[in-house]
């Protein structure tokens, strides 16, 4: 019996729960204890087990010798335990991760944590009430919700920051002792990190590590601390743009909106990221498109006044942070860096989360529109790149729908009031509308004399120049005799369904598609169309023994080739905005 109570000790320590522990069992093993002196460290480690269980009942800390307290069960084959360990290290190390069961608590006491990971303390519960259970205890769900009321808090309330298990019962319950536990363990790390930076300029490798697991926490339980808000604002007007980046900018999502957001938040932000590189300015702008994304959540779901109002100026912000990233040049710089993508890129993905949120005005008068700013709304539409153009032409497809609705919406009398749109901002979306429907479709680009249009902003003193250049080249080209003269260039159509930079590759796609269709249909041609689809080239062309197509079919054609491309919208504008492709 002597040479097995090592081991049928160390098998009832693994297998020992709370339930398991009874006054006839601590009696007997306090009594084992007495008649062999105290001398065997196997039942004082088995002891340890049930005092973690109930501490104050079954004995003082006084009463286990202190050469004891440390004591570990050990194997018997030390050689076996050590290569078992190492191929344990080597298969975690090359094995993917795997999230963990999400009800049940981590057993973090067995793993070797490194020397920054100490820093939150492990899920531990020393002080459990007679009828009450822990979270170390808890295993599936339905244990979870059967004992939600009879869970102790922790030892360490901020182990939450990084046990999913903490966190799911933090939410539930909500606790106000444990979130006060919470602040105060979060104020008085911070204010340390903040005295290190004050004396010493810098800061810990903790840091970082804290920072990371707040993120997961605050993105889980959608909750703010006061003590994060406080650090962040006493961090960033020191923060040099590049520590902890990625960490910072994801906690920032979550400030609360206010009048002095700006300036206790957006301005340091700037400061400390901006250096007049393509690179930051997208990075500040893709803060801004998610800061939108999260409170446009919240706006739909018709829950604050104040952070619609507040939300408003986040957007012009971002608007001409859209509009200083497309006026940088891709040159703009001193670093040069592998990633080549396009300074509109992040600008479309800001605009089109935007469209998203807009679509939901006319029945949310929590939702504010508000055009975008002219140069933006004219440098995407003349951009080269076929992808970009529509979904900026999508974008203003969404805003004109929802002006519309929206002022044809009459508030209920269980809504809130909806303030009306001033005429200008009315008259603007307009004039875009005008704008690309001139260039795109109706062959009239820049042009200005329209009630509303604003000729993309181009002087008239320009576009006389600019007539002039393309009548010259037009008369070049003509004087070649390529097209017999057929085909000459106009300023008014240059930027049109078949001209623009963005849609000619894909205009001599669609009708070659076109002729295609016609020769296997059984149709002779003679002739095919080697230049731009113009009306008089198209009439030509049939003359010469090519396919027939009129001017608006090719152009209806035209859209139908781009929606089955993916570039729904263009189509999308011209069809909700030209009256005669209404009626059709």
């Amino acid at each position: 019996m002597i040479s097995l109570r090592r081991l049928i000790c160390h098998l009832l320590s693994l297998i020992t729960r709370r339930k398991h522990v009874k006054p006839f069992r601590v009696w007997a093993l306090l009594e084992l204890i007495r008649n062999t002196g105290g001398d065997e460290r196997e039942l004082w480690g088995l002891l340890r087990v049930y005092k973690s269980y109930y501490p104050d009942i079954i004995v003082d800390d006084t009463a286990i010798p202190r050469r004891r307290a440390t004591y570990f069960f050990k194997h018997p084959d030390q050689e076996w335990t050590a290569h078992m360990k190492s191929l344990q290290e080597r298969a975690a190390n090359s094995a993917p991760r795997i999230s963990p069961e999400g009800f049940q608590a981590i057993r973090r006491d067995g793993v070797k944590r490194s020397r920054i990971e100490v820093v939150i303390p492990v899920p531990k519960t020393s002080r459990v009430r007679r009828g009450f259970t822990s979270l170390e205890e808890l295993t599936n769900v339905r244990d979870f919700v059967k004992k939600l009321d009879k869970i102790e808090l922790p030892n360490q309330i901020a182990s939450a920051l990084m046990e999913p298990l903490s966190q799911k019962f933090l939410l539930l319950v909500q606790n106000k002792e444990a979130l006060q536990r919470m602040e105060s363990w979060l104020t008085n790390f911070f204010e340390d990190e903040l005295d290190q930076l004050r004396e010493e300029n810098t800061l810990s490798e903790e840091l970082g590590f804290v920072l990371d697991s707040l993120v997961r926490y605050v993105r889980y339980t959608k909750a703010f601390p006061g003590s994060v808000d406080k650090f962040l604002q006493h961090y960033l007007p020191v923060w040099d743009g590049t520590s902890h980046r990625a960490a910072v900018l994801k906690l920032l999502e979550y400030v609360p909106l206010s009048d002095d957001t700006f300036r206790q938040y957006f301005l340091h932000l700037e400061n400390a990221i901006l250096d007049n590189t393509m690179e930051s300015k997208s990075l500040v702008l893709q803060y801004y498109t998610t800061l939108i994304r999260r409170y446009g959540s919240i706006l739909r779901s018709k829950t604050s006044v104040d952070q619609a109002l507040d939300l408003v100026s986040v957007v012009q912000r971002a608007e001409l942070m859209s509009l200083t990233l497309m006026e940088c040049p891709a040159t703009c710089g001193t670093h040069p860096v592998k990633d080549s993508r396009p300074s509109s890129l992040p600008v479309m993905q800001f605009y089109t989360q935007l469209a998203e949120l807009y679509v939901h005005a006319p029945t949310n008068p929590l939702i504010r529109l508000n055009t975008p700013p002219p140069e933006s709304v004219y440098l995407l539409i003349f951009t080269p790149v076929l992808s970009h153009m529509s979904l900026m032409s999508n974008v203003i497809a969404i805003y004109k729908s929802s002006f519309e609705q929206s002022l044809a919406t009459t508030a209920s009398a269980g809504d809130a009031p909806r303030q009306p749109y001033a005429d200008a901002v009315v008259s603007s979306l307009n004039g875009y509308v005008l704008d690309i429907c001139n260039l795109l479709w109706r062959n009239r680009g820049l042009n200005d004399d329209e009630p509303n249009a604003l000729g993309c902003l181009v002087r008239s003193d320009v576009v006389e120049l600019l007539t002039e250049y393309i009548q010259e080249v037009g008369e070049d080209l003509a004087k070649k005799g390529k097209n017999g003269g057929i085909y000459r260039l106009r300023l008014a159509s240059i930027f049109s369904l078949s001209h623009h930079a963005a849609l000619c590759g894909m205009s001599a796609m669609c009708f070659r598609n076109l002729e295609s269709i016609a020769g296997k249909d059984g149709q002779e041609i003679l002739a095919r169309l080697t230049w731009p689809v113009t009306q008089k080239a198209l009439n030509a062309l049939h003359k010469a023994g090519g396919i027939k197509v009129d001017w608006q079919e090719y152009r209806l054609k035209m859209l139908e080739w781009l929606d089955k491309h993916g570039s729904e919208g263009i189509s999308r504008l011209m069809r909700n905005s030209m009256m005669t492709l209404r009626q059709g």
